[in-house]
């Protein structure tokens, strides 16, 4: 079983890939059904334009004939706003933090100046061996 069944080799990637869209759309999608769920099962719209409902014999309200048309432009400014809000909240926060990108770079200053050094030593001891076997000659 532990020959068959293998975890899968990693491959490093750079991003999520795919699935950065598949939550996208999941993110307009939730606004949608939010909005829908908003305007049609919910006692708080009915708050909201209490001119649109009307008590049925059963003594609940239900929105009167023709009102549904409102309700449903409602409904899409609701859920047009939310998607042009998410959009808004994506293109003001960065996708990576300013002290992350602090770090990064000076992670990157660090590995140059050692690099740096280090060939600075290399060569060093290259010209010290170098003289060396001038001076045997």
């Amino acid at each position: 079983l532990s020959r068959v069944f293998r975890r899968p080799t990693v491959v490093k990637t750079d991003s999520i890939g795919m699935w950065k869209h598949l939550l996208q759309m999941l993110v307009s999608l939730s606004a949608l059904t939010n909005c829908l769920i908003f305007a049609f099962t919910s006692s708080q719209l009915q708050q909201f334009i209490p001119e649109s409902y009307v008590t049925d014999q059963f003594g609940k309200p239900a929105l009167k004939t023709g009102a549904a048309e409102e309700t449903m432009l409602l409904m899409l400014g609701m859920e047009h706003s939310l998607i042009v809000l998410a959009a808004l909240v994506k293109s003001v926060v960065p996708s990576v933090p300013q002290h992350v990108k602090n770090g990064i770079s000076k992670r990157d200053y660090l590995y140059q100046a050692l690099l740096a050094k280090g060939r600075l030593q290399t060569m060093e001891v290259f010209a010290k061996a170098k003289a060396q076997c001038l001076e045997k000659t």
